[in-house]
C-alpha cells in the first residue's frame, strides 16, 4: 500500500533522515520505533505532505505522492494523526470530529462517520458536547484519533497514542487501535512503548540517527537480544 525509498528529510537545511526506505502492506499494522530524536516523526510528517524539504520516493497504491500537499493525500487515503493529541480546545468534540470530514472523500458521510466513532469510541459520545480542551489526555487522544478517521483513510498514520496518558487509559487506546485495524484500516504506528507496539504489529522498523538499523517481523524483533537490550530494557 505504501512505499517509501531512499528518503531523505531535513528542516532548514539540517539532514534528518537518511535513505529511509520502508514498505507497509495493506489491512496490517508496521510500527516504527527508535528513541527520541531518531526521526520517526519526521518520516511521518514526510509521507503525509507535512514536510516538503525531501528527497527520494514515496508512493501509495503504485502512485508517487512525494510532491503531493497534504490536503490531497488526505483525499487519496493518508490521515496522520500528530502526537500531542492536537485537538481544538475551545470546540466541542463534536465540532472537533466536524472539521475531520470536509475533505471531498468524506464529506457526504459525515454524519454517518460521527455515529461511526461514537461506535468506536463511546466515552466520546458522553462527551459530544463538552469542550475539548476540558477532556482528559486519554479522552483527547481518543478524540485526535477519531478526526483522523472523519477523513475515512485507507491508511492511518499514528504518531506516539500513548505519550502522555495515565496508564489505566494506554490499554484502552491500544485495543481500539487493534479494533480500528480490523475494520480495514492499515495502520503505521510510531510509538514509545515499544513492547506494546511490537505486540500489535506484524512487522516493525527501527530508526536510528534518521536511519533505518534493524527491520522485520515482530515476533522476531521482541525475540531479538539487541531490541531487547536497547528497548526492553532485558
Amino acid at each position: 500500500m505504501l512505499k517509501v525509498e531512499a528518503l531523505t528529510a531535513a528542516y532548514d537545511g539540517v539532514q534528518v533522515l537518511w535513505d529511509v526506505s520502508l514498505e507497509v502492506e495493506e489491512g496490517g499494522i508496521v510500527a516504527l520505533i527508535g528513541g527520541n530524536g531518531a526521526g520517526k516523526s519526521t518520516t511521518l510528517k514526510s509521507i503525509c505532505g507535512l514536510l516538503q524539504e525531501k528527497k527520494g520516493e514515496i508512493s501509495f497504491r503504485g502512485e508517487s505522492i512525494m510532491k503531493a500537499e497534504a490536503h490531497h493525500i488526505v483525499e487519496q487515503g493518508i490521515a496522520y494523526v500528530p502526537e500531542g493529541r492536537r485537538v481544538f480546545p475551545e470546540m466541542s468534540v463534536y465540532e472537533n470530529l466536524l472539521m475531520g470530514g470536509y475533505n471531498k472523500r468524506a464529506r457526504q458521510n459525515i454524519q454517518k462517520n460521527i455515529d461511526h466513532i461514537f461506535e468506536i469510541f463511546p466515552r466520546l459520545y458522553e462527551r459530544k458536547n463538552q469542550m475539548a480542551g476540558t477532556l482528559s489526555g486519554g479522552e483527547r487522544q481518543m478524540l485526535a484519533i477519531g478526526r483522523g478517521l472523519m477523513s475515512e483513510p485507507e491508511l492511518l498514520l499514528l504518531d506516539e497514542p500513548s505519550l502522555g496518558i495515565a496508564p489505566i487509559l494506554v490499554q484502552e487506546i491500544f485495543e481500539k487501535i487493534k479494533e480500528i485495524n480490523g475494520q480495514g484500516v492499515t495502520i503505521l504506528l510510531v510509538e514509545q512503548q515499544v513492547h506494546k507496539a511490537l505486540q500489535l504489529a506484524s512487522r516493525a522498523f527501527v530508526l536510528e540517527h534518521g536511519r533505518i538499523v534493524i527491520s522485520g517481523e515482530s515476533r522476531e524483533l521482541l525475540n531479538s537480544e539487541e531490541i531487547r537490550n536497547a528497548y526492553l530494557g532485558i
